[in-house]
């Protein structure tokens, strides 16, 4: 769970403002909400729309870019222009024997390639009921999208052609070109792994990505079971296996197993961090300065600054804050004495991180009390304010 909290200060009291509550994503799944990714296919979008009718160039494979996502783009136009390096390509994406049909790979799979004329380019197209109007390629595990295709209809009739000239044959007769544009995206697996079959190719089919998935396994020792590991495996020389964990985590005392480091220090003050989830009960926040701290599921712990005791003198001033932590977020309020609360609402998708005592010209000793109260309990501290030296009636 990805609670994102940012402070913003109104006239006695602090608000953190608290948008909707996301899932936390772990680095084997952040394709889903790369942004980069959305980036490429929104620029395929517009290339595609501006490629002319009788446009004829060949398809070029554009080599990632420098920012080291491992992600690049194949099209058959401008994308070279912005990302660089190309390489043409010399086969189609789907033999043509094998368009439409199911068959058993040496690995025992089935894979099943889609037809030609069924696929399209709806992937990048802002409308249904997609809010964004892109479809992420799926996340495969141990594997990242290396390219992605934009794939004219000439151009596929061509290396359609190609390919039979190259196995010496005759185009069929009853062979049907496709009218339309399509998309297709390569996946490459990590370092490590390597693919099961032939499949590392998924193409885009109304809205979805088809058909048969790419699998990636690990080499060596890490062939069976992913060598016990959680998430990344690594073997050397087929006589040991190295278990590795993605930015954030680390591993467990059993070298296997790659969990999110448990801060040591419990939270006193929420504003302007950032927390994920541990497990049900445990959030790790990372907050001002890089500053780490754990936040746990229950009822509410106040904090008082400054602490007691707390001393004036006669007509004086003193500001008390009270932060309350827990998950789920609590209500903040300060009651002098025994006088009656009128509690507002708190504003929809906002929550307090902490409630300032503000104390003008006192002159008689009083007692105010922090109430803190969230779906699992409530909390209160309070503190005796001493007016000392001469009081007046």
């Amino acid at each position: 769970m990805l609670l994102l909290l940012q402070v913003s200060t109104s006239v006695g009291q602090t608000f953190v403002d608290f948008p909707t509550i996301q899932p936390h994503l772990s680095a084997d799944s952040t394709l889903l909400n790369d942004l980069q990714l959305q980036d490429v296919m929104r620029t395929l979008r517009r290339m595609k729309r501006s490629v002319p009718k009788n446009y004829s160039a060949p398809i070029v494979v554009v080599q990632a870019s420098q920012n080291e996502t491992g992600k690049c783009v194949i099209s058959a136009d401008q994308a070279v222009h912005y990302c660089g390096f190309a390489e043409e390509v010399t086969s189609p994406p789907i033999p043509p024997p094998l368009a439409g049909s199911c068959h058993t790979s040496e690995s025992g799979r089935e894979i099943c390639y889609p037809k030609y004329e069924e696929l399209d380019t709806s992937c990048t197209d802002v409308s249904g009921g997609q809010k964004h109007g892109l479809v992420a390629p799926p996340v495969i595990p141990h594997a990242t999208v290396q390219a992605m295709a934009f794939v004219p209809p000439d151009n596929l009739r061509r290396l359609i052609r190609q390919f039979y000239r190259q196995q010496g044959q005759s185009v069929p007769k009853d062979m049907k070109f496709t009218l339309k544009s399509f998309l297709f995206v390569k996946y490459h697996c990590e370092f490590g792994y390597e693919l099961v079959d032939e499949i590392d190719t998924m193409f885009c089919q109304n809205k979805q990505w088809v058909l048969t998935e790419p699998v990636c396994r690990g080499k060596g020792l890490c062939e069976v079971n992913n060598g016990g590991c959680s998430h990344s495996c690594l073997s050397f020389d087929n006589r040991t296996v190295e278990c590795r964990c993605p930015k954030g985590m680390i591993l467990d005392t059993d070298k296997k197993t790659c969990i999110k480091p448990i801060p040591k220090n419990l939270c006193r003050d929420l504003a302007g961090c950032s927390c994920s989830s541990i497990d049900d009960v445990q959030y790790s926040c990372t907050c001002l300065q890089g500053e780490k701290c754990l936040l746990l599921k229950g009822p509410p712990k106040i904090y008082l600054d400054p602490p007691p005791p707390h001393e004036i003198l006669p007509g004086g001033n003193l500001n008390v804050t009270c932060r309350a932590v827990a998950y789920p977020f609590p209500q903040i309020y300060w009651q002098r004495e025994n006088e009656e609360v009128h509690r507002t609402p708190p504003k929809p998708g906002t929550v307090k991180s902490e409630q300032i005592l503000m104390i003008r010209e006192l002159f008689h000793s009083t007692t105010f009390t922090c109430h803190a109260d969230n779906d699992l309990g409530s909390t209160q501290r309070s503190i005796h304010v001493v007016v000392k030296g001469i009081t007046f009636n």
